[in-house]
């Protein structure tokens, strides 16, 4: 339980998982913004080089000065799109949706990752001491015949025999270290943790969760509705489906309101 929960704070492939959850939920807050009125303010300057005027008959006036301000607020919302907006809105929040489904996706491989290693930890530290075991009693053996071998009770094949047997098992001795060695990596790698870290794997009790009343039927029921791959299928054609409907509405009309106000710093000009 302590692993399992060190894997799912520090796990980088589940801290990826929720910064790609983040983004996706920005992009939903941006497609939700094409909904709300659209504001422009402008402020402009303007430098003539001649100072503009207009003839009446016999007499010339300035009509403009020569240096101005001018300033400018725009409003525009759309009343209607035929649900181009809309659409683009909850195909964005479907995609979030399997943003987070497949952060739920990930941390459950990671925990199984975790405790799949976990348990090779403990079989490999099974196979470490039956193989230390091995080569214990196979030294026990050769010293022994070594002591015959010496009184002549047995010829140097049998000796040789007992070398070739202790050599297997300190082979297989060195292949049981090197196993448990990669599987500390194995686990230390989904804590994000160094991975030369020790690690004390405590044996487990029995099984915690009894699955012998489980109703095949109903598992494959409940996996249909619950599992995170399925639903994320689902999110992905409904957000196809609302982004189709949305590319359809681009050959519709819109409809939007618009006002605005200008206002000019000029001194010739109503």
């Amino acid at each position: 339980s302590e692993g399992l929960r060190i894997a799912a704070e520090n796990n980088r492939l589940i801290k990826m998982a929720e910064q790609e959850e983040l983004i996706a939920g920005t992009h939903t807050l941006i497609a939700r913004s094409s909904m709300f009125p659209d504001i422009n303010a402008s402020v402009n300057q303007t430098w003539l080089s001649n100072q503009p005027g207009a003839i009446f008959g016999a007499q010339s006036v300035h009509t403009s000065e020569k240096d101005f301000y001018s300033y400018g607020l725009h409003v525009q919302q759309t009343l209607y799109d035929f649900r181009k907006n809309a659409s683009k809105y909850e195909a964005s929040k479907a995609i979030t949706n399997t943003r987070r489904l497949d952060t739920v996706r990930i941390r459950n491989m990671v925990a199984l990752d975790f405790v799949t290693g976990y348990f090779d930890l403990l079989e490999a530290g099974k196979m470490l001491r039956v193989a230390e075991k091995e080569v214990e009693r196979l030294e026990s053996h050769y010293q022994l015949a070594m002591i015959l071998f010496n009184e002549g009770v047995i010829t140097k094949n049998d000796l040789l025999q007992a070398e070739v047997r202790i050599s297997d098992a300190r082979q297989k001795l060195l292949t049981a270290q090197n196993l448990g060695a990669i599987m500390v990596s194995r686990l230390n790698n989904i804590l994000a943790r160094p991975l030369k870290e020790d690690i004390e794997a405590v044996d487990m009790d029995g099984p915690s969760y009894d699955i012998s009343s489980l109703d095949f039927e109903k598992a494959c029921e409940a996996a249909e509705k619950q599992r995170a791959e399925v639903e994320i299928v689902n999110e992905t054609l409904k957000s196809l489906d609302l982004t189709e409907r949305s590319f359809r509405a681009e050959y519709y009309p819109v409809v939007f309101a618009k006002g605005g106000y200008d206002y000019t710093e000029n001194r010739y000009q109503l």
